[in-house]
């Protein structure tokens, strides 16, 4: 789960009871730069004076399916790993499009970690 800055830690203990309720491990990311890493095209900033997006979705993607998730799993102990990824707001959108991306062949590796299931909120 991608989060804006500020809401995670209102969120921590929540997440921990419902990971304990259903026997899931919830992962948050951090550190995601929201205008850049979340967007999968490069557009205007929607407000007055806003930076721009900067389209650097199949970068954050890449080190989220080669790097984050495999040392997440690792540390956690969890193999072959039903996945869901979920976001909120725009980390909404970059969560439908990363599912959208995703190669069907089990033989690929340009993506090789895939997501069985996909929510948004506000996306």
């Amino acid at each position: 789960m991608i989060l804006p800055e500020g809401i995670r830690e209102d969120l921590d203990v929540g997440l921990k009871e419902l990971a304990g309720k259903y026997g899931v491990s919830i992962v948050v990311i951090p550190g995601a730069n929201w205008n850049d890493d979340l967007t999968p095209w490069p557009a205007e900033g929607v407000f007055k004076k806003a930076k721009p997006f900067g389209g650097q979705a199949a970068s954050f993607l890449d080190k989220l399916t080669n790097e984050i998730i495999p040392e997440t799993e690792g540390d956690l102990g969890v193999m072959d790993a039903e996945r869901t990824i979920l976001g909120v707001s725009l980390s909404g959108l970059f969560a439908v499009w990363a599912a959208s991306i995703q190669t069907p062949s089990p033989t690929s590796s340009a993506y090789p970690v895939r997501f069985g299931m996909t929510a948004l909120l506000s996306g």
